[in-house]
């Protein structure tokens, strides 16, 4: 399948490692303790205390809310080199989300103390805090997509955003929380686009097939 270059921010692979300096990462991971997670585990959930960061180093995993009202949204989806919790420099309040891994995963578990010496004596602070802007802004963005966008440019636009290569990595029932509709109205959009040569579906995954279609369509330049 030709792959072509989106506008919208596939998995990320390299994180907040690709923005601090390589011996600032390794720093970070000969301090820490490390952790394998089997697919459906939670590294870290909404709620509890924050008293450590993970720093990723193989694996995917997902970032899940529970809103006000009671609606879990997926936020993100994450790879390696991610640090997990890093809004805990900032803050130091309990979780503000979910995370679980969606593949088998490796994670070095650092003492929140331990990770701000290394803050400081990298003087890695501003990298972060330019990181989690970022991640904020991101998350604004899917709120307001769901707020404006019609259901069929949502999922196309999570498609191309939650993809690894060609595959989207969410089950059809994330995909759903993902774009805040109903499974049985995303199965009816997955099946308009499988028709339409957008994408295939089988055993649990979406495959985008035309990627310069999709990306037509979340930007809203076809009339499909």
């Amino acid at each position: 399948m030709l792959m072509l270059r989106v506008t919208y921010r596939s998995v990320e692979r390299d994180g907040l490692g690709a923005k601090v300096p390589p011996d600032a990462w390794h720093a970070i991971l000969v301090n820490g303790s490390p952790r394998h997670y089997r697919v459906g585990e939670a590294l870290v959930r909404q709620g509890e205390p924050a008293r450590c960061i993970l720093a990723l180093t193989s694996g995917l995993v997902k970032v899940t809310r529970v809103e006000a009202d009671g609606h879990e949204l997926v936020l993100a989806v994450r790879g390696r080199g991610e640090i997990i919790g890093e809004i805990t420099y900032l803050d130091s309040q309990e979780r503000s989300a979910t995370v679980t891994a969606i593949s088998v995963c490796l994670a070095y578990m650092v003492p929140e103390v331990r990770f701000r010496r290394i803050v400081n004596e990298y003087n890695i602070g501003d990298a972060i805090l330019r990181h989690v802007t970022a991640r904020l802004r991101e998350s604004e963005d899917i709120r307001s997509e769901l707020a404006s966008l019609a259901p069929r440019r949502r999922i196309a636009r999570m498609l191309l955003r939650f993809s690894a290569g060609e595959h989207c990595v969410l089950s059809q029932w994330d995909i759903a929380k993902a774009v805040g509709l109903s499974r049985s109205a995303v199965a009816g959009e997955l099946a308009w686009l499988r028709a339409h040569s957008l994408v295939s579906t089988g055993r649990g995954r979406v495959t985008i097939t035309d990627l310069a279609r999709l990306t037509d369509l979340a930007d809203g330049r076809t009339g499909e």
